[in-house]
């Protein structure tokens, strides 16, 4: 037997044969002169492909699977993507070179764009954009793929990448599990898997020469553990791990249907967090009480300039999807480390790109991209309940300012007799140490708070979570962090306004709990966690969570603090008290 340990991307435990899938490698794309006279032939060309790669990708839709329909109908949307098509046109038509090359490098100069973003939800939609259009450039030179139609059903698949839309064919195989060299928890490949419920694990180097046709695997998707031809002890345990992951798996999909409730019958909110309109159905799936976070960055470093009405469509479609559940967009969170390539404005390069011209200061800085996309969100808060979030916010000046100009916006679109909202809440996000610590005075300014425990934690830490040789200083239940959570929730408290937390730390049922005990009662996570932070919820009473107050006030140690919730976690302490 031999054991080899990867990165868990969709959990859950997978025993069968393996079927290590042959390398693909795409040609490269070579750039060559086109004529002028033969430009607009060499554009049909590429319309052809377009057309082709569509018909593909919506032969893929499956219209029973509402998270899989979502994904590849994006994808669908980026290949029509008319801001990206005349910046194709626009590039293809002045530089008179051929078609296939302005696509591969128009894709993979966005794609970079993503990638050196530092938000890993922004990187993995990199690959999005590589996949959809080298899948265009296939069909631009001819270049055909593997055939996947060989793999038995109910293999485990072993391959070096996959990309999403390979994925979904594969997964008519049925497969029992997914094991990768190359690949992320957060692409939408991840997303697929978890919505097949398919085991995945990545970071299996050298896969090819270690997992062969034909072997027995288990893959363990809860810990990124692979065991190659185990033997029979090994076999037998997870027999036994397979049974109990069915069990619980029945026990959860029970809480996506009910509202987050403690045991007696106190409510919580349960929110999700988002970065598309596909993932707003996602999370209606999943039992959301609504979108607590709509990140809009992806959408303006996809498209770089994007129109009003393409914004206004995104997010006129969340507020249709989630109906009279309320949504809270955040206003553009670029800059700094974000680039988007916005015409007519040069992003300088900074020594701390994270303390620079980003966020809220870059809207303010550039009013006319700001006062575009609040017009958008205005037009679009007709059909639904629409809330609008600042991030970054370190100053009440910045809300009074913003405030200004949501009023010219509606003086603008009066003018013209467009239906808006008028009555759109404007809140903020608590992510700064400036922001904590003077949040009586923000909340004087903002209808609502929202705590971006990570960006809270790495500011008030100063830690760079990405960093290894710092991040394992990174750690949300740090005295510090607590107490400025506690404070913030005293002003929401006072000024009586609505209080969430929208970082990873409402993802984890420990920590979660911690922030229930300062009063805290609304929540904004990933949609997948959502039904397991309804079940955690409903094994205690609010009395329980109110006297962790104690231990959350306290200067405890982060370590000591979270053995200790570890321990009122466990079997015995969920039936009792502190």
């Amino acid at each position: 037997m031999n054991t080899f340990q990867g990165i868990s991307a969709s959990g859950g435990i997978a025993k069968g044969n393996a079927f290590l899938l042959p390398v693909y490698t795409r040609q490269g794309v070579n750039k060559y002169p086109v004529a002028p006279d033969t430009v607009d032939a060499d554009w049909t060309r590429f319309e052809k492909a377009r057309e082709k790669t569509l018909e593909y990708f919506q032969s893929l839709i499956d219209q029973t699977n509402s998270r899989q329909a979502a994904i590849f109908q994006t994808y669908v949307l980026m290949l029509s993507d008319p801001d990206f098509l005349g910046q194709l046109k626009k590039e293809h038509t002045e530089q008179s070179v051929c078609i296939e090359w302005v696509v591969d490098n128009k894709a993979r100069e966005y794609a970079g764009m993503l990638r050196s973003s530092g938000d890993s939800y922004l990187i993995e939609r990199a690959e999005d954009i590589l996949d959809v259009y080298g899948k265009v450039i296939d069909n631009l030179i001819g270049d055909i793929q593997v055939s996947c139609e060989s793999i038995p059903e109910g293999a485990i698949l072993a391959a070096r990448f996959l990309s999403p839309s390979d994925a979904v064919f594969l997964s008519k195989k049925h497969l029992a599990a997914v094991i990768l060299d190359k690949g992320a928890a957060n692409s939408h490949l991840a997303i697929l898997a978890r919505t097949y419920g398919i085991p995945l694990i990545f970071g299996i180097e050298d896969i090819e020469n270690r997992i062969h046709t034909g072997d027995g695997l288990i893959v363990d998707g809860s810990n990124g553990t692979v065991f190659v031809n185990p033997d029979k002890k090994t076999s037998t345990e997870y027999d036994k791990k397979i049974a109990g992951d069915a069990a619980e798996r029945e026990k959860l999909a029970v809480f996506s249907s009910k509202a987050a409730r403690t045991k007696d019958g106190i409510s919580v909110k349960i929110y999700a967090n988002i970065g598309s309109a596909e993932e707003a159905r996602i999370a209606l799936e999943e039992g959301a009480d609504g979108i607590g976070l709509f990140r809009t960055e992806f959408l303006f470093m996809q498209s770089g300039l994007i129109s009003e009405e393409r914004q206004f469509e995104e997010y006129r479609s969340v507020l249709e999807i989630m109906k009279d559940k309320p949504v809270v967009i955040r206003t553009l969170d670029a800059g700094g480390d974000k680039i988007v390539d916005i015409p007519g404005f040069s992003f300088k390069e900074e020594k701390n790109p994270l303390l620079g011209c980003r966020a809220i200061r870059l809207c303010l800085k550039m009013s006319a991209l700001f006062k575009t996309q609040l017009r958008a969100l205005l037009r679009a808060g007709v059909y639904g309940s629409l809330k609008i979030m600042l991030p970054l916010i370190t100053d009440a000046e910045q809300i009074r300012q913003t405030k200004i100009l949501i009023e010219e916006v509606k003086t603008e679109l009066q003018s013209k007799n467009i239906p808006f909202n008028a009555d759109v809440p404007l809140g903020i996000m608590i992510e700064t140490p400036a922001a904590a610590i003077m949040a009586d005075e923000l909340a004087k300014e903002a209808a609502f708070f929202s705590i971006g425990s990570n960006d809270l934690t790495q500011y008030g830490l100063c830690v760079d979570r990405e960093n290894a040789q710092t991040a394992g200083l990174f750690n949300e239940l740090h005295p510090a962090i607590r107490r400025f959570i506690v404070q913030t929730a005293k002003a929401a408290q006072e000024a009586d306004i609505p209080l969430s937390v929208c970082g990873e730390m409402a993802a984890d049922k420990a920590r979660m709990l911690v922030l229930m005990s300062a009063g805290i009662n609304s929540f904004s996570v990933s949609p997948k966690k959502i039904a397991s932070l309804k079940e955690c919820l409903s094994h205690f009473t609010a009395e329980q969570i109110e006297a962790l107050k104690d231990w959350t006030e306290s200067p405890m140690d982060a370590d000591v603090l979270q053995e200790k919730m570890n321990i009122f976690l466990s079997g015995d302490h969920a039936r009792g008290s502190v």
